[in-house]
């Protein structure tokens, strides 16, 4: 996986004061996806799968399609963390997909105290896992929590659940902590075996 240059530039308070910076610059109400991550930088894997996971899991994660959106972006960027690890691209159509920026704006500003306040947390550690072979075991994971998130969508915020995981994931790639994403890979066992149960009940 294609790691950041410099680990503490590329942190969680990093990552979200960029988005912030965007939110910023943008007159218009509505911004696009392909700005977002252009911003955080398109070579960068944690930072492109944790922007999407946030899309998800903060209020924009509200507005209807936005969590099937993400899950369908964070399904194509995972699957080339495999096949093409030196760039990832995206759909014109996806890359177009905008968000509302006061919507977001309030998000991060709610975010941002709490991802200051836990930066603390984060180190290079474990960093095997982070790497291949593991690494496939993430992706695994990335892409089986992404396609929950359309059947969850029906239920109001149900989705934040699996956009959790996928921001813990994001965060341990992003900063090359490979607790962290050992961590994301637990819960997305767990809610993936709480996710089948629930289903099984609905079904019988």
């Amino acid at each position: 996986m294609v790691k950041d240059d410099d680990n503490a530039d590329r942190g969680l308070v990093r990552v979200v004061d960029d988005l912030h910076e965007v939110t910023d610059k943008t007159a218009s109400e509505q911004l696009t996806i392909g700005d977002l991550l252009d911003k955080v930088g398109e070579r960068s894997h944690g930072a492109l799968v944790l922007v999407p996971a946030l899309l998800a899991f903060l209020p924009t994660g509200g507005i209807p399609t936005v969590p099937t959106i993400m899950a369908a972006m964070i399904v194509i960027i995972a699957a080339q963390m495999v096949f093409s690890p030196d760039h990832i691209w995206l759909p014109r159509r996806l890359r177009g997909f905008t968000v509302g920026n006061s919507r977001l704006r309030g998000g991060l500003r709610w975010f941002r105290p709490w991802a200051q306040k836990f930066s603390w947390l984060f180190r290079n550690r474990l960093t095997f896992i982070n790497e291949r072979p593991v690494s496939y075991l993430v992706v695994l994971a990335l892409i089986a929590m992404a396609t929950t998130m359309p059947l969850l969508e029906f239920l109001p915020f149900a989705a934040a659940a699996p956009s959790f995981v996928m921001v813990v994931i994001g965060l341990g790639l992003t900063m090359d902590d490979g607790l962290w994403t050992l961590a994301g890979l637990g819960l997305a066992v767990a809610s993936l075996a709480f996710f089948f149960y629930l289903l099984f009940i609905v079904i019988l």
